[in-house]
């Protein structure tokens, strides 16, 4: 009965994973610009001089040139923090990713009509009730089922879904690795 609860969680939490990709995707595109505007391959920390002739590269020592790479040594520590913010951002949305496709995946082996049910129920409007879920149901199968069929139809539908996520080896069961997972 406690994975029954932790499968209905996942599902509830669905959209709000799909929610959080979006907004992760978007932060990356942010992160992308303004990397594209920190860049730093013009500055020179070095400038070249030439001694009798010979010619080589000499630390900037003027106290307009040393107040410059200051700021540009400022300027880089922005740069690198603001990438170390998208690789975080991008690891953060390949997990939840590997998220959605395990759950997309447990869901796709279910049969059309439960994965229908399970979606009125849980994924597409989770205010449903399960008069309207009914409804639903007959507007798109043209055949009635009652209620009490609807909710024996979800409690298959998510025990086979825990089947299908143990199958691709998540144990519901290990509170550690589950929580992990959402």
């Amino acid at each position: 009965m406690e994975n029954i609860s932790k499968i209905k969680e996942i599902l509830k939490n669905y959209n709000d994973v799909i929610m959080q990709c979006n907004l992760l995707k978007i932060n990356i595109k942010h992160y992308e610009e303004l990397l594209k505007l920190s860049d730093l391959s013009g500055f020179d920390y070095y400038k070249e001089k030439t001694f009798l002739g010979i010619k080589y590269l000499s630390p900037i020592f003027s106290s307009v040139e040393n107040e410059a790479f200051k700021k540009e040594k400022i300027h880089k520590l922005n740069y690198d923090t603001i990438f170390e913010l998208k690789i975080q951002e991008q690891k953060k949305l390949l997990n939840l990713k590997k998220k959605i496709n395990m759950i997309n995946s447990a869901i796709a082996r279910l049969q059309e009509q439960d994965r229908f049910i399970i979606q009125c129920k849980f994924i597409d409007n989770r205010k449903l009730t399960y008069q309207d879920i009914v409804c639903n149901f007959y507007d798109k199968y043209k055949f009635y089922l009652d209620i009490r069929t609807i909710k024996r139809r979800v409690k298959e539908a998510i025990k086979k879904i825990e089947n299908n996520l143990n199958n691709v080896g998540i144990d519901l069961n290990n509170t550690i690795k589950f929580s992990l997972l959402f």
